[in-house]
């Protein structure tokens, strides 16, 4: 009965995570948690019945070894992607030579890039981008700058 019920619950803890996708770190981190917790019970219900029918206890120690070892495996790439994120790496898919090359056609002026930085802290939130430029012709600033803006932020993902 309280498995079941356990089960009902996880159920419904699993239903909205499933439907939001598996974009979101923290929707992943979460569902890892709730499919942990319902191996958690699957085992204990296994190894529960395997006890009561044939009384060989191992099967308690392998089936929590096997959950384990699951937990984590799944744990670990979350882990790491969120290390990844916070230790500002570049965002997947990004082309640093697309990103100068627009950044080139929005200033003509533009002599030299280096230090170019990007990162993203979600995958939901627009990607942070640092760069170092070096222009042949002092040209207005705010201007330049609404030029780079919208050069960066039209078509690059």
């Amino acid at each position: 009965a309280i498995c079941a019920r356990g089960a009902s619950i996880d159920d419904l803890a699993c239903a909205p995570a499933d439907r939001r996708g598996e974009a979101n770190l923290n929707v992943r981190g979460a569902l890892v948690h709730v499919i942990g917790d319902m191996l958690c019970r699957d085992a204990a219900l296994i190894a529960g019945l395997v006890i009561l029918a044939s009384d060989w206890m191992p099967i308690d120690a392998l089936l929590s070894a096997l959950v384990a070892f699951l937990m984590i495996r799944s744990g670990w790439g979350i882990a790491r992607e969120s290390a990844y994120i916070l230790l500002e790496g570049a965002p997947e898919g990004l082309n640093s030579e697309q990103v100068e090359a627009a950044l080139r056609a929005a200033v003509p002026q533009l002599e030299g890039i280096h230090h170019l930085h990007s990162w993203s802290l979600a995958d939901e939130q627009c990607m942070v981008v640092l760069v170092h430029l070096r222009t042949t012709v002092c040209a207005r600033p705010p201007k330049r700058l609404r030029a780079l803006s919208s050069a960066t932020g039209n078509g690059l993902k």
